[in-house]
């Protein structure tokens, strides 16, 4: 797929992402949402995994930060996945879950790998499915995607170290680093966050990218698909609520409710923007 295509394609996932939060009578997470369309774009658009959920051998992507969900909801509606009466139940009574949840049963969504929302435990999820994997001589990957926020969390680290100890070259950790989480900008809560010498210390194959650039993405994935011995990090520089101008960069849009002036402003912008 040219690149050009995958950018029209994240550019799609944003309005999907708008408008169903413009149809929410509640706070919808946006800004990691937004700024995670390319990454998301490529995982499910490019080619570069195996998406055939009925296989054993399939590519799994573990979205740890499960407050992303808007996102991966769209994704799925645009592969046929879900309906867009599906995907328009988000937080209704019996309809998709505000977090991704694996399920049992006719309600279960192909392609969600794991129930997540507290954060970094999806991480963990995803270096035991690794492990499992390895072990069985499974020849399909796991890419756990991350927020940055989740980097605060001991149990992320921990799940990173046990990754390089056990040699997971089927892992993949995305990391949409777009310094915004609920309460403030990630570097002012935490102060310096270097994670790319973090990754490096812990003995992960480390990559830094534009987040937003669909060729540098495709390109470290297939990166990592050649890298042994160790899991590899991609971490994405990003910027939070990507396309709307008065979410961008700002940590009061990492949750939030949209008026019908916000909500109308904002679509025009993409829209103008992007389609």
């Amino acid at each position: 797929m040219q690149h050009s295509d995958l950018q029209s394609i994240a550019n799609q996932l944003r309005v999907d992402v708008l408008s169903l939060a413009g149809r929410c009578d509640f706070g919808v997470h946006l800004a990691g949402p937004l700024s995670s369309a390319e990454c998301l774009a490529v995982l499910y658009f490019a080619g570069l995994l195996n998406h055939d959920f009925d296989s054993a051998k399939r590519d799994r992507v573990v979205l740890s930060c499960g407050h992303y969900a808007p996102i991966l909801y769209a994704c799925f509606l645009r592969l046929g996945i879900i309906t867009k009466e599906k995907f328009d139940s988000f937080g209704k009574m019996g309809g998709l879950a505000v977090h991704p949840e694996l399920v049992i049963g006719a309600q279960n969504v192909p392609g969600v790998e794991a129930s997540t929302g507290p954060l970094a435990q999806g991480m963990s999820v995803a270096v035991g499915r690794a492990m499992a994997m390895k072990r069985s001589k499974n020849s399909g990957k796991i890419y756990c995607v991350c927020s940055d926020g989740e980097m605060q969390e001991g149990q992320a680290w921990e799940a990173v170290s046990l990754s390089v100890r056990e040699g997971l070259d089927n892992l993949v950790w995305l990391i949409d680093n777009n310094n915004v989480q609920i309460e403030h900008y990630v570097t002012e809560l935490s102060g310096k966050m270097p994670l790319v010498g973090k990754f490096e210390a812990f003995g992960c194959h480390t990559l830094e990218i534009d987040g937003h650039d669909t060729a540098k993405i495709e390109k470290a994935i297939v990166l990592a698909k050649g890298v042994k011995g160790a899991p590899t990090a991609i971490i994405l520089k990003t910027v939070g609520g990507k396309g709307v101008s008065f979410m961008e960069n700002n940590p009061k849009w990492h949750d939030g409710r949209l008026s019908d002036e916000q909500f109308e402003k904002a679509m025009k912008g993409l829209l103008r923007v992007y389609v």
